[in-house]
């Protein structure tokens, strides 16, 4: 199960972060598009540091190393140059991630990375207007690559997070369906459990 960070600074936030991988998160995806290197660095600074090689950077790839950080997102745009970049970084045990809106882009990807969230499965919960996508099993009947996991992101939610699963999708991902939550790690537990049923 992946968590990716509210785009914006939340109150107790990392209070929460450290809860949710106290009780069970296996990844956390800082993705904060206008934050400074600065802040990226307190709010990784006051993760517990057993944590950090559970964390993905978005931004500020440069301070990875830092951190024993070993997680790399790539956007769309970022990932046109990621064949020159992964030159650079092959003689490190690198876990590359990126994300996509086709099952054609996630077919092409570079054999390279290791998971891409495709969305939006469902409506957006943190993005109103985004509309849902590849919520039946006949969207992802294209799917040819195999090399990577391909994640589900977009308006997944404890009630929703096993019929994704079932749809063909090799595991999710969840944003507003925590973050938007009256209590984060309330909703967190029951997607945790319902997953953790279904995969007994």
């Amino acid at each position: 199960m992946i968590v990716i960070t509210n785009p914006v600074s939340l109150k107790k936030e990392v209070d929460t972060i450290n809860a949710l991988f106290a009780n069970g998160l296996d990844i956390l995806h800082i993705r904060k598009p206008d934050a400074l290197p600065d802040e990226i660095r307190y709010l990784i600074e006051n993760i517990n540091d057993e944590y950090h090689p559970k964390l993905a950077l978005h931004q500020h790839h440069e301070m990875a190393s830092d951190y024993y950080i070993n997680r790399l997102h790539f956007n769309e745009k970022a990932r046109q140059g990621f064949n020159e970049g992964c030159k650079l970084l092959a003689n490190k045990q690198w876990i590359f991630s990126t994300s996509v809106h086709s099952v054609e882009s996630f077919n092409e990807l570079n054999h390279a990375f290791n998971y891409a969230f495709l969305s939006p499965v469902y409506d957006s919960i943190s993005k109103p207007g985004y509309r849902a996508g590849f919520e039946n099993k006949d969207t992802l009947k294209g799917r040819n690559n195999f090399a990577a996991k391909l994640i589900g992101l977009g308006g997944i939610n404890s009630a929703n997070c096993i019929k994704t699963i079932d749809v063909g999708f090799d595991s999710v991902a969840f944003l507003g369906a925590i973050w938007q939550s009256e209590n984060p790690i309330s909703e967190f537990k029951k997607c945790l459990e319902a997953i953790n049923n279904y995969v007994q």
